[in-house]
């Protein structure tokens, strides 16, 4: 079959080749563009000791949201998921965790937000739950929760 073939045919195959090739990486750059386009956010669940006037308090479970991508967002609300899928929201603000809605720009600072180890602790035995089964959120502007990649709060 390809005997036949001379110079024109040859190069007209590889020319097709080569723009197969580029129009594949052509595909895969724009999809990878496309995903990383906008917030690419991520959440951390881990825990802290907070420090009043030179004194170690009691342990606070710290979550943090930072944004990879290349859009700016903003967090809405905060909290903790449990096995069962339903959600514990904290409802109310420690002083030093970031306001609420708090925008993330891309590169910029983590927004924090802290709640009492032992409430959350306490709110897992009432509910007959594992802590380290809960699972750290935070929900955007766009309407987005993100979920933190690894489950628990912290602790063993």
């Amino acid at each position: 079959m390809f005997e036949s073939w001379d110079g024109p045919e040859v190069a007209a195959l590889w020319i097709a080749i080569a723009a197969l090739v580029f129009s594949v990486l052509s595909l895969g750059w724009q999809i990878w563009t496309w995903r990383h386009a906008g917030a690419v956010v991520h959440v951390t669940a881990n825990q802290s000791l907070p420090v009043y006037r030179g004194e170690v308090g009691a342990p606070h479970v710290q979550i943090a949201a930072t944004n990879n991508g290349r859009g700016q967002t903003t967090v809405t609300s905060w909290g903790l998921r449990m096995p069962d899928g339903n959600d514990m929201t904290v409802l109310y603000q420690l002083p030093w965790s970031s306001p609420l809605p708090f925008a993330i720009p891309p590169g910029g600072a983590a927004g924090t937000w802290f709640l009492e180890t032992d409430k959350a602790q306490d709110a897992c035995q009432r509910a007959g739950l594992d802590h380290r089964q809960l699972q750290a959120w935070v929900r955007l502007s766009d309407g987005r929760q993100v979920l933190a990649k690894q489950r628990g709060i912290g602790i063993e």
